[in-house]
């Protein structure tokens, strides 16, 4: 008797692991490896179900699990306990407790890498988590008069700040060799500037809603009200995000300004080695612009920049 339940036991636990290794196997396309898999260990509710988040509605969360998609909702110590920046946005891994049919409960979420942010609109400090987990970035500009440089600096700024690949696309072409198996892409820019129609032509079909030009403007409508996580047919994972009219700094290091708009060149030739590039003597940064070499729009935006992230 006491072998046939430890025979049983034995089978009942060999199914779950195959379980488990078939939806891992199934998360690997989102990104799911062994380092995150390490990572969940290390939780106490290692034992339950994981999944990505793949899209955010202020409370409730859909997640892309090895067993299909759950809709879940925050334990309230997740809830309340946590500062906003620190609740799950689009990208996260998380670990959850079903229950019913396809919802559950979230009641842990792994630690963040490579995370894309930006300041919250209306505030001096706060920052707000766009999508996390992402390998490139890509910055989405129209040829029109809505095109930026400026702009463009402020993405470059930012995803640099955590170690993201930034790719600049300035038409709608074919992209298909950026994005590798496993990958997760991020599309930002300014609204209306094609990023839905962009996701939609790399998935060669329409996953995601897109307004057409506007006659009056002559400028793409906003068409995102929230950041979405899509699969790509054998390829990576792109996440579509709103259009923003402004994108504030969230970064916790203002001098890597100096070498993400090649400024550092020159900085590190500057007399005194904590200069600030503004009136000090024998400052090569001010050397440069005087002749020429450095553009001033980009010294005026360095300085700009640098600015708003130390306030």
């Amino acid at each position: 008797m006491l072998f046939n339940v430890c025979a049983l036991y034995i089978k009942i636990m060999n199914n779950e692991n195959q379980t488990i290794h078939k939806s891992d196997d199934n998360l690997t396309i989102y990104g799911w490896n062994e380092k995150l898999n390490q990572l969940k260990q290390e939780s106490i509710y290692s034992a339950l179900a994981h999944g990505r988040v793949s899209i955010v509605h202020r409370t409730c969360y859909e997640v892309i699990s090895g067993n299909g998609l759950f809709q879940c909702e925050l334990t309230g110590n997740m809830m309340y306990g946590k500062s906003d920046d620190e609740l799950p946005c689009t990208g996260d891994w998380v670990i959850f407790q079903p229950f019913d049919e396809h919802k559950g409960i979230i009641v842990d979420s792994l630690p963040r890498e490579r995370t894309l942010y930006r300041k919250k609109s209306g505030t001096v400090a706060d920052k707000q988590a766009i999508a996390s987990y992402v390998d490139k970035a890509f910055i989405v500009q129209s040829l029109d008069d809505n095109f930026n440089v400026r702009r463009v600096e402020r993405f470059m700024v930012q995803i640099m700040e955590e170690n993201i690949s930034s790719v600049l696309v300035l038409n709608k072409a074919d992209l298909r060799k950026s994005i590798s198996e496993g990958e997760t892409v991020v599309f930002v820019g300014s609204s209306g500037v094609g990023k839905s129609s962009l996701v939609n032509a790399l998935c060669e079909k329409p996953v995601l809603l897109t307004s057409d030009i506007s006659l009056s403007t002559g400028k793409g409508r906003h068409t995102s009200t929230r950041r979405e996580m899509v699969l790509m047919d054998s390829s990576g994972v792109l996440i579509d995000t709103p259009g923003v009219r402004e994108f504030g700094l969230a970064i916790d290091n203002p001098d890597s300004l100096a070498e993400v708009l090649e400024i550092s060149d020159y900085a590190e030739l500057c007399r005194f080695k904590d200069c600030k590039h503004i009136n000090e003597p024998g400052c090569a940064v001010l050397e440069a612009v005087n002749s020429g070499v450095l553009d001033y729009k980009v010294y005026a935006s360095y300085l700009k920049l640098r600015r708003e992230a130390w306030h």
